[in-house]
């Protein structure tokens, strides 16, 4: 039986162990998430302590995309994706974080575009070939019937079906 139940049933003692349970149990929670903000803060010292001695390896800003990412801090994730890319334009890991962020924040021309210039640096990614291109493709095609002349940045992701769909 729960607390209510044995207040309720003015069984006082047993009430007031459950309380101390719950109130234990309230302070293992606050020390598990203690852990966690200290442990999230170390892996940020040392990603930023990483890219300080090194600000020229694009796959230091790869690593800490990703764990920003398991932060759900998608601006961050694009900043040290796009900062990769711009170190190291062939690094194929930033455009597919970037791409994938894109993706979970909706903007979906955007997201597209990223996995396109990945395939352009390399066709062969084993990564892109099980993405479901279709989705982005059927999207792109909504927004171009609903436009008669198409938007200018959309035009050409016409073209996409027949890359998409054999890659």
């Amino acid at each position: 039986m729960t607390h209510t139940v044995y207040f309720e049933q003015k069984q006082w003692d047993d009430c007031l162990k459950e309380c101390e349970k719950a109130i234990d149990i309230g302070r293992e929670n606050k020390v598990d998430h203690e852990l966690i903000a200290k442990s999230e803060y170390k892996a940020k010292k040392i990603f930023f302590g990483a890219i300080k001695r090194n600000p020229s390896d694009a796959k230091l800003y790869s690593t800490r995309a990703a764990y920003y990412t398991k932060l759900i801090e998608f601006r961050l994730v694009l900043k040290d994706s796009e900062g990769g890319i711009k170190i190291d334009p062939t690094f194929i890991k930033c455009y597919l974080r970037k791409g994938h962020t894109l993706m979970a924040m909706k903007d979906l021309g955007q997201a597209m575009a990223t996995f396109c210039k990945a395939l352009e640096i390399d066709p062969n990614c084993q990564n892109l070939r099980y993405l479901n291109f279709g989705s982005f493709v059927d999207h792109q095609q909504n927004l171009l019937d609903y436009y008669d002349n198409g938007l200018p940045l959309l035009r050409p992701m016409t073209n996409l079906k027949n890359l998409v769909y054999n890659v």
